[in-house]
């Protein structure tokens, strides 16, 4: 019972996370100015592309990073949702009720780490770099 409530939640986040990116996607795209006209066929200078945030590389990684961080978070959040249907249902049992309280420690510190590493990524780094706005 435990594995199936736990993959449901697991598929639930991975299915939050494909539709944001496609809505993501969609609206990347959806300021793109294709200019065709009815008689001529489109050339390459008719297509604009949409611009990239990541123009460069320490963007690009701060934003893999984010992404990481991210999903570090979301099974951290996992993880205390797990730990805590664990303390619940150890149902008396000493073992199980400490293996619970030690997975929903570790948990918290995980969902903390997750936090203080988006604010260092975001903030602190901006702000050491000189392009905080």
């Amino acid at each position: 019972m435990k594995k199936i409530v736990l993959a449901g939640l697991l598929l639930l986040i991975l299915a939050g996370c494909l539709f944001s990116l496609k809505a993501a996607h969609a609206a990347s795209f959806a300021g793109n100015n294709l200019r065709l006209a009815a008689t001529t066929p489109p050339s390459i200078k008719d297509i604009t592309l949409p611009k990239s945030k990541y123009s460069d590389l320490g963007s690009l990684l701060s934003g893999v990073a984010t992404w990481i961080i991210g999903f570090a978070g979301a099974f951290a959040t996992i993880a205390v949702v797990y730990s805590g249907i664990m303390y619940i249902t150890a149902a008396g049992d000493e073992a199980k009720a400490e293996t619970a309280k030690k997975n929903l420690t570790w948990a918290i510190l995980g969902v903390v780490v997750a936090i203080l590493a988006i604010l260092i990524i975001n903030n602190i780094i901006p702000i050491l770099a000189g392009t905080f706005k």
